[in-house]
């Protein structure tokens, strides 16, 4: 058994009395934890009352060595292709924009670190936010679901990862291996914020086209979704060679 699911099991055993204050958390359900990064089980942000930035930049997913990207550490030097998607990001971080962004581009142009930055500005203003790289959160969904098929609802575990957030930011889609409950999955994570009108942030090194249609229909619906694409290259392959090999950062 993995670290993070002995974490996961006694946690739960211990919220599961929550009260009825938390049981109404529509956050985590009333188990009173959700997931942070690198599947740490951390407390509900919401139910706890945990709306500090450091407990909501936790909470995001965003590893902490990535909490000094922001959209003003940003250099438009090495990518400046990226005008367009920068301004975009920013915009939806301070939801003067449509509910959704997706940002398509080629890997190694600056997606994540826009993905990063919208997460730790909405932290910054008290905004519960979501950070997931798909294919990460894919495992995890399928992990717990296994578990807790015969224990309680693995709907929970979902609800609090996917639907719940305020914002949730999905990192490199299309990149997961593809099958039936991938794209059933990720059309369900994507159909209920839809619904719900919930914020959403998408990055995708694939073209459009190359995703499925139903969710393809939920990102061309203009009013709702905003789509920047780039053709900036890999501003790493510009960094200056090293002694034997080319430096990245």
């Amino acid at each position: 058994m993995e670290d993070w699911e002995r974490q996961y099991n006694e946690l739960d055993k211990k919220l599961r009395g929550a009260s009825a204050a938390a049981s109404s958390c529509l956050m985590c359900r009333g188990a009173g934890w959700g997931i942070g990064a690198n599947a740490v089980v951390l407390p509900c942000p919401k139910c706890n009352n945990y709306n500090s930035e450091k407990s909501l930049r936790k909470y995001s997913g965003v590893p902490e060595r990535r909490w000094r990207d922001t959209f003003e550490t940003f250099n438009l030097k090495k990518a400046p292709a990226m005008a367009e998607a920068l301004k975009a990001a920013a915009e939806f971080a301070s939801r003067f924009s449509v509910p959704w962004l997706v940002l398509a581009g080629p890997i190694g142009c600056g997606k994540t670190h826009l993905c990063y930055a919208v997460a730790n500005r909405m932290a910054k203003e008290g905004v519960i936010c979501r950070f997931w790289n798909v294919a990460s959160l894919l495992d995890v969904i399928r992990s717990t679901y296994n578990q807790q098929q015969s224990e309680g609802n693995p709907r929970e575990n979902i609800d609090s990862m996917a639907f719940t957030p305020d914002v949730l930011i999905l990192d490199d889609m299309g990149a997961e291996r593809q099958s039936d409950w991938v794209d059933e999955k990720l059309f369900e994570i994507i159909d209920r914020r839809y619904s719900d009108g919930r914020g959403l942030m998408v990055t995708t090194n694939v073209s459009l086209s190359e995703l499925s249609s139903r969710v393809q229909s939920r990102f061309t619906d203009k009013e709702m979704c905003r789509i920047v694409a780039t053709d900036s290259p890999d501003f790493r392959t510009k960094l200056a060679p090293r002694k034997g090999g080319i430096g990245t950062n």
